[in-house]
């Protein structure tokens, strides 16, 4: 569904990202990791068709991204700019549907897609009247709506508190079950491990990938059930030495 293609991308003489080449499936979650600093951003950059490769290039369903494509949705880390305060919940999720049919249609796209976010019932308030879970719940909803087809999140959840945090995640792997694909950046890393099908491991200056490991869990519970698996720990161990330039651990 969207392939990588020796991407590469340099600016103001500084080469962000060399050589990076992926291959992500229709409906796969891949979590995307790495220090600061690796490209992580850049990657979503390029992918959302917001930034043009300086090498390589990146295909959705086989078509080369020259510009924003038909179907994307992102979400991006810092809600309070994302949505605006003086529409209403509702209406800042009709904001990208402003061309899609009628004005009926529209709403009901909206609400349906903030039913599935659980903010049915905040339809009609303000973003400045929410939490910040509750905003980025709203801007998660927003991007619904559109029924992308890829939906990209840039440290989506780095701008709320622990518990917050859990919640969101469990959101996330409640609604991709929609049919869409998700690239999700984030620097926790047992976020990556417990939201993603995969874990994309980012590393070096300019940033490569430095491992593509599958998240093989018997059973995905809840957080703490997940959390306390031997496969979850280790893997969340593996990708933590990688992610701090450390050796792999030596095989058993």
């Amino acid at each position: 569904m969207l392939e990588i293609d020796r991407l590469g991308h340099a600016y103001a003489g500084h080469t962000a990202l060399s050589g990076v080449s992926l291959r992500i499936a229709d409906g796969e979650l891949v979590s995307i990791v790495g220090p600061s600093g690796c490209g992580k951003s850049t990657l979503l950059r390029c992918v959302a068709g917001l930034v043009r490769p300086t090498q390589g290039r990146v295909l959705l369903d086989g078509t080369p991204v020259s510009g924003i494509p038909v179907g994307l949705a992102v979400v991006f880390q810092d809600y309070s700019r994302s949505l605006m305060p003086w529409l209403s919940v509702r209406d800042n999720v009709m904001l990208p549907l402003r061309r899609q049919g009628t004005k009926q249609r529209r709403r009901e796209a909206a609400l349906a897609a903030l039913d599935a976010v659980g903010l049915a019932d905040a339809a009609g308030r303000y973003p400045w009247q929410l939490s910040g879970g509750m905003q980025q719940r709203v801007a998660i909803a927003r991007a619904l709506a559109r029924r992308p087809t890829l939906m990209l999140m840039d440290e989506p959840f780095g701008s709320v508190d622990a518990q917050t945090r859990e919640d969101l995640e469990d959101l996330v792997l409640r609604v991709r079950g929609t049919g869409m694909t998700i690239l999700l950046v984030t620097h926790d890393i047992d976020e990556s491990v417990y939201v993603g099908d995969r874990v994309v491991v980012l590393g070096g200056t300019p940033g490569t990938v430095l491992a593509d490991l599958p998240v093989r869990l018997p059973v995905r519970g809840d957080q703490i059930t997940t959390r306390e698996l031997p496969e979850f720990v280790h893997l969340r161990a593996e990708v933590g030495r990688l992610v701090r330039g450390r050796a792999p651990a030596p095989a058993d």
